[in-house]
């Protein structure tokens, strides 16, 4: 009778790698937050679409601006034109676009480290789908492109800050 490790003949839980490339996109994901010194928070609960929050630093001063992130994770990306999708149900969009916060996807090659990002809401899915795919565009390596990730969110709350007429103009 072979064996495949020390523990395979003992009855013990078993972890899944989509587990571990999970939690290790999520690890790699904070690092490259954290090096531009914002701050990121896990979620402590089960995510349902959100994994994390981080809250953008400027001049070391904590500003109240922020921005959920769902975090997903591969081994090894195979772009395809400098593209990739990854599904997402329609039921997490639909969170998302309920969010009164801007919230960014993150796609981590856990082979590299390499984060890249993604906003979802750009996105829309066909009137009947059960899922969307969210599209990441290699150009949106985080390491290179962080000032267009941080002048996108800037402007994001420059246009739905309390002191922008439009956030007080209902839909219609």
């Amino acid at each position: 009778h072979k064996t495949r490790g020390r523990y395979s003949l003992v009855r013990l839980p078993k972890t899944k790698r989509t587990d571990q490339i999970g939690e290790l996109a999520v690890t790699y994901t904070q690092e490259h937050i954290e090096q531009h010194g914002w701050k990121f928070r896990r979620q402590s609960e089960s995510d349902y679409g959100i994994d994390a929050e981080f809250e953008i630093v400027d001049s070391n001063y904590v500003t109240g601006k922020v921005c959920k992130c769902q975090i997903k994770g591969m081994q090894l990306i195979e772009w395809k034109s400098d593209i990739v999708s990854v599904q997402v149900k329609i039921s997490t969009y639909n969170l998302w676009k309920a969010t009164h916060l801007p919230v960014i996807v993150f796609l981590c090659d856990t082979s590299n480290r390499q984060v890249y990002w993604a906003f979802p809401l750009a996105q829309s899915p066909a009137p009947t789908a059960d899922s969307i795919s969210i599209k990441f565009n290699r150009e949106n390596l985080l390491e290179i492109s962080f000032e267009s990730l941080s002048g996108f969110l800037h402007s994001w709350f420059a246009a739905f800050s309390g002191d922008n007429i439009l956030w007080e103009v209902p839909y219609f």
